[in-house]
């Protein structure tokens, strides 16, 4: 069972998204014996290197722990997940040399960034250059010169965590008095009985927490914890998110009120000081930026080649689909499924249950009878469709399905032909019978109803081409060495 598992997972993708390219013969036995190895394996070995960079194991799938446990995957999976991971690796290096830096989709998403690095500077110019004038950072920085590898600017931020680190106590009236003049400003509601009637709730389980906040949520007619005057919400959604993140042992600390106070207005406070922030003039400060821009890598190493290869840039036109359509009438895309109209009697049973006509011998010899009367036109199919069917079929009728459709019910239809009356089936808890009613055997699609479709594919299919060439082109480039990780 589970290897057939494996192998519908494996098949899902050409089931579910046709427009991949033509649909190869799929050997079976090639996919079920196939080479599996571990993800993540035991040793940090290396596993590529990009230039004069190595790329190990634990780079690529972690490090194996509890949370991240071992397990096999296909030999060519795991290769391809590596080789992925190399790519975006040179993706993020590549990115930074075109345009993309200047367009919306990346502006947006380092803005994102920059807000979060502003209130880092919020922080700093509002509390610690308050505290500390400049002399005194510079005399942190000089004091503690060894662990910063540039000069004082460059590293000035730097400085500004490690004094965070090392004189939080002497901080921590500051950061309360800030941000109660925040919670002022904005006028922060706490709503103190229900946080306390929900941390009430919290025991030492997950599920019974769970399950006591559900039935809560749904009987309760308050649900929120937390607002402000910018309509920023903390509502009961959130304490369930927030149990559904924690570990276990550490669900009980929620029963406090006030950690759960704590654990839940971060959502309200860190809009509100990205708020103060923006005011400042701190989001759009250049030295923001360019500590924005240096975190990008993985959003450059994920999207620059989709903005390389743009999909109005290559979108195929009509006349080129013409022309495939009429010079691939193999390409299964263009052609339709085998479909037949399905009549079907099923009848469940339960060996459980303590009735004895509901036995799964005699439940089966009753669906036997009434095929045989079928066929031998004592009765009518559609005589029985009526009182034995599934709940979404039209009382039995099944419409137009193909062989994937129905588990064992599209199996059967797709080897009768019209008209013809299936063997007993056997399905999980039931048994039944089918009958052809009409078939639409394969054919090739008109061009009209896959004009669209047809250049969408054909415009993926040219992408797809386009991408590997380059892909391979900055392999070399880069000089990439992958090792094998058959042995990992």
């Amino acid at each position: 069972m589970l290897r057939l598992l494996s192998l519908f997972i494996l098949l899902m993708p050409v089931l579910l998204f046709p427009e991949s390219k033509k649909v190869k013969a799929f050997d079976i036995d090639q996919v079920l014996n196939q080479v599996k190895v571990k993800a993540p394996a035991s040793l940090n070995k290396p596993v590529a290197v990009i230039a004069n960079d190595t790329i190990f194991e634990y780079d690529v799938f972690g490090f194996p722990n509890q949370f991240n446990v071992p397990k096999l995957i296909p030999l060519e999976e795991k290769e391809s997940i590596i080789k992925n991971y190399v790519l975006r690796k040179i993706y993020a290096i590549e990115g930074r040399k075109t345009d993309f830096l200047n367009s919306d989709k990346y502006k947006s998403a380092r803005l994102v960034i920059q807000k979060d690095i502003a209130v880092d500077f919020l922080f700093n110019k509002k509390i610690i250059d308050n505290v500390f004038p400049e002399d005194s950072v510079r005399f942190f920085y000089n004091e503690n010169r060894s662990r910063f590898n540039g000069s004082f600017e460059e590293e000035k931020q730097e400085v500004y965590k490690f004094i965070k680190s090392k004189r939080f106590g002497k901080l921590k009236k500051l950061v309360t008095d800030q941000l109660d003049a925040i919670k002022k400003k904005y006028e922060v509601h706490y709503n103190h009985d229900l946080y306390d009637k929900i941390s009430k709730l919290v025991t030492r389980s997950k599920n019974e927490t769970r399950e006591n906040l559900k039935k809560f949520a749904n009987n309760s007619t308050e649900y929120i914890l937390m607002h402000d005057n910018q309509k920023n919400i903390v509502t009961i959604a959130d304490v369930q998110q927030l149990v559904e993140n924690v570990m276990e042992y550490k669900l009980l600390n929620y029963s406090d009120k006030e950690i759960l106070i704590q654990s839940t207005e971060g959502k309200i406070l860190n809009n509100l000081l990205k708020v103060e922030a923006e005011i400042e003039g701190l989001v759009d400060n250049d030295e923001v930026i360019k500590i924005a821009d240096s975190k990008m890598d993985g959003f450059i190493g994920t999207n620059f080649i989709d903005y390389e290869f743009p999909f109005e840039k290559y979108y195929v036109s009509g006349g080129e689909a013409y022309e495939y359509y009429k010079n691939n009438p193999d390409d299964s895309r263009l052609i339709s499924p085998r479909k037949a109209r399905v009549f079907e009697v099923i009848v469940p049973y339960d060996d459980l249950d303590s009735d004895p006509d509901n036995d799964k011998i005699k439940v089966a010899i009753k669906v036997e009878n009434m095929r045989q009367k079928v066929l031998s036109g004592e009765a009518t199919i559609e005589s029985y469709m009526r009182f034995y069917n599934r709940p979404m079929s039209k009382k039995g009728d099944l419409s137009y399905i193909s062989e994937d459709e129905f588990g064992k019910t599209g199996e059967v239809s797709a080897k009768l032909k019209e008209g013809e009356i299936s063997d007993l089936i056997e399905h999980p808890k039931a048994f039944g019978f089918i009958m052809n009613k009409n078939v639409v055997e394969p054919r090739l699609y008109d061009y009209e109803a896959l004009d669209d479709r047809l250049r969408y594919w054909l415009t993926y299919d040219k992408i797809e081409e386009e991408k590997n060439k380059f892909n391979e082109k900055l392999l070399k480039q880069f000089k990439v060495v992958f090792f094998s990780v058959e042995e990992n």
